[in-house]
């Protein structure tokens, strides 16, 4: 079973020929970043999901008790 949430290649075609990104960098709130500075933060939020993901699942899992419902 893959641990995949979201696929990189489809997420970066939404963002940047769907969606066109780029074209935000032209205003100026935005001047300050880039499609490098997107892919970068992508990039970083991979990496921790990936190391996240398993160890909060299990603490969960660990930390929750059974919760059983009567039916009366």
């Amino acid at each position: 079973m893959s641990d995949v949430i979201l696929d990189r290649r489809d997420l970066s075609f939404q963002l940047f020929e769907v969606q066109d990104t780029d074209s935000l960098f032209a205003h100026p709130r935005f001047e300050d970043h880039s499609r490098e500075t997107i892919e970068e933060a992508l990039d970083t939020a991979e990496k921790l999901a990936g190391k996240n993901s398993q160890t909060t699942t299990l603490s969960l899992i660990k930390r929750s008790r059974p919760l059983l419902m009567a039916k009366w």
